[in-house]
């Protein structure tokens, strides 16, 4: 049976069964696994990756139909509750517990390239557009997945590392930290699109509904039994990872971020 990609709400809205939690629990995974698990929990993203909020349809639906973003000023308007919100980058940084940038200058592709090439990475990486995890041991494929998974608003090759996705991965593991909530508000603002033709079908539940409870505390619920859990990474890609044992015959490489201890 094919996994379920979309679920309806009691209001008629299709919610995409994306942004979901990275997988941590140690006692359900092989202990290959265990390394980049405790990565996930330690490290400074660990907010935005594991945070699970109840997802109350009414508040993200009324952000849904109402935000519009703002690509020039960089910002998401939208109204809950009847109160007008307008949030920026440093908003986002806020809410999802986003590191501050420490670089001086961005990063280059070449910088991105020579990190894939220190974890081993097996395939041609110089278009960083077209990364794949295939090209990971198994054990940098399912830290990719968790990304996959976490930060993007729709996949069409589910195999495929977008290229801002690559980029987070290196800014993360190489604690240089630039403009992360840029990448977070482009594709929040990019899902939303133009509000005239905006559909049915909502994106990033759980990061709107993050930011609902950040700008408003103590929100008064209507229907409390028209709510969504948080959807989590599968359990099945540790299993189909160790049966595919990818790059078995690359050496493991854990960069020195991950032998640090880490504040989330």
């Amino acid at each position: 049976m094919a996994p379920v990609v979309k679920i309806m709400s009691q209001s008629g809205f299709i919610y995409e069964k994306k942004n979901f939690i990275a997988l941590v629990e140690k006692n359900e995974a092989h202990s290959d696994y265990h390394k980049m698990m405790d990565f996930i929990k330690n490290c400074k993203l660990s907010y935005a990756m594991l945070e699970a909020p109840t997802i109350y349809c009414e508040v993200v639906e009324e952000i849904w139909t109402t935000a519009e973003f703002n690509s020039i000023d960089m910002t998401i308007s939208f109204t809950l509750k009847g109160k007008n919100h307008c949030i920026n980058c440093d908003d986002l940084q806020a809410c999802f517990k986003l590191p501050e940038n420490n670089a001086m200058t961005p990063h280059t592709d070449s910088d991105v390239s020579s990190m894939l090439d220190s974890i081993g990475y097996s395939l041609n990486s110089a278009n960083l557009g077209s990364i794949r995890r295939k090209g990971l041991r198994k054990e940098w494929s399912f830290l990719g997945d968790a990304f996959i998974k976490v930060f993007s608003g729709k996949i069409s090759n589910f195999d495929a590392i977008t290229s801002s996705l690559v980029n987070m991965l290196y800014m993360l593991v190489s604690d240089r930290y630039f403009n992360f909530s840029n990448y977070v508000m482009l594709e929040l603002g990019t899902r939303l699109g133009n509000k005239a033709n905006r559909p049915n079908n909502i994106y990033y539940a759980r990061f709107f509904m993050l930011l609902a409870n950040h700008v408003a505390e103590g929100l008064v619920i209507t229907n409390e039994n028209n709510k969504l859990k948080c959807w989590a990474q599968e359990k099945r890609v540790l299993a189909d990872l160790l049966r595919m044992d990818l790059n078995s015959s690359v050496p493991l490489v854990y960069l020195p971020i991950m032998n640090a201890p880490q504040v989330g």
